[in-house]
């Protein structure tokens, strides 16, 4: 399977075997350009409630906020109480394998997306979040699609459609979101690329909480590898990082044993 996201880069002097130029850069031949309205049919707004920033109990009905969402990913635990005598104009709640967009925010943060894996009937979308709803016409993986739109690249585009005269906030609009133009692969890759990301997602997680909790111990992780459990429930070993090149950690080896 060829690289999942290739853009043109400012070096490149010639375009390898097998992909094209376009206008959202160098992709491979076999994949297409379309539009986020290819993928999404219409986009849902919640309403803006009275609430209280207090801690949430799993019985109460919560309304989301919109640093729920960043770099493709939902944050569910990002929401406020709603008071009582609010409860009967939250309206719509975050529906399983849909995409949560931040339509009104700062400059940096408008356009962030994340991606719904399941229900969450006690959550409640304020009007500065849009839900999105599949165009069920066009065969695709919306995590595959989340990831995408979450991807600095696709992202900044989402971005730069923004409007508005103050320097502080930034409003999107439905149409210019959905006109933001994409690399679109098979569905096969599409659903590749989602679980691959997934599983990278899951493990850096999983380390995340490792550190969390040795750092809590009193005996320090391992100085050069931590065992995790994954998918088959099979010991993964990953080498930490050894140096830095361009700023970025380089992982020497990550095996199963």
């Amino acid at each position: 399977m060829n690289s999942p996201l290739t853009t043109q880069h400012p070096q490149l002097s010639s375009i390898h075997a097998g992909y094209k130029q376009t206008e959202v850069g160098v992709i491979p031949e076999e994949w297409e350009v379309k539009t986020v309205g290819d993928f999404v049919i219409t986009l849902e707004a919640g309403v803006s409630v009275n609430s209280q920033d207090k801690e949430v109990s799993p019985e109460e009905m919560a309304i989301l906020k919109t640093s729920c969402v960043a770099h493709g990913a939902f944050i569910p635990d990002e929401c406020k109480c709603i008071v009582t005598n609010d409860l009967h104009r939250a309206k719509i709640t975050p529906l399983k394998d849909t995409i949560i967009f931040s339509r009104m925010n700062t400059p940096a943060l408008v356009g962030e997306c994340g991606y719904i894996e399941h229900d969450y009937p006690k959550l409640f979308l304020p009007d500065r979040l849009w839900m999105s709803r599949p165009n069920t016409r066009t065969s695709h993986n919306v995590r595959w699609l989340a990831f995408l739109l979450g991807f600095p690249t696709f992202n900044r585009a989402i971005k730069e459609s923004a409007t508005g005269t103050s320097g502080s906030m930034k409003n999107i609009s439905k149409n210019s979101l959905l006109a933001v133009r994409i690399p679109a692969p098979s569905l096969p890759e599409q659903r590749a690329i989602a679980t691959a990301l997934s599983d990278v997602d899951a493990l850096l997680a999983s380390l995340d909480q490792l550190i969390a909790k040795s750092a809590t111990s009193n005996k320090p992780p391992c100085s050069n590898c931590f065992s995790q459990m994954i998918a088959g429930n099979q010991p993964v070993w990953l080498k930490l990082p050894t140096q830095i090149n361009d700023g970025v950690l380089q992982v020497d080896r990550l095996a199963q044993t």
